[in-house]
């Protein structure tokens, strides 16, 4: 009997649904501070519950990239003015959307 309340106390729930893995993204994207710390609140998710929050994180950041790509397109005249911060949306853009790709690649090659 001992045995068993031994093990009881040892396993801690662990949980790999959608909900946890939304609940922890949103901790992590809310609570992490602007100035460098950064804590990952991963502390009861399985490896699928990870590979979830990695993949809505990967999709978070395809969106964004996606959406400033788009940015000069939709007003032409004000990018026309200022070449320069064209090049630098766009070259932010590119990045994000590379960061977005390999974290959905990463993350494909784990399941």
């Amino acid at each position: 009997m001992t045995n068993k309340l031994k093990r009881k106390k040892k396993s801690k729930s662990k949980s790999s649904s959608w909900g946890s893995a939304i609940k922890s993204f949103l901790k992590e994207f809310f609570l992490n501070d602007v100035n460098g710390c950064y804590m990952e609140y991963d502390e009861n998710l399985t490896k699928e519950g990870k590979r979830k929050k990695t993949l809505i994180w990967a999709v978070i950041f395809i969106t964004a990239g996606l959406y400033l790509i788009s940015l000069p397109f939709g007003r032409r005249r004000l990018y026309a003015e200022y070449p320069f911060l064209t090049l630098i949306i766009e070259i932010t853009a590119i990045a994000i959307l590379i960061l977005g790709i390999l974290k959905l690649k990463h993350t494909s090659h784990h399941s």
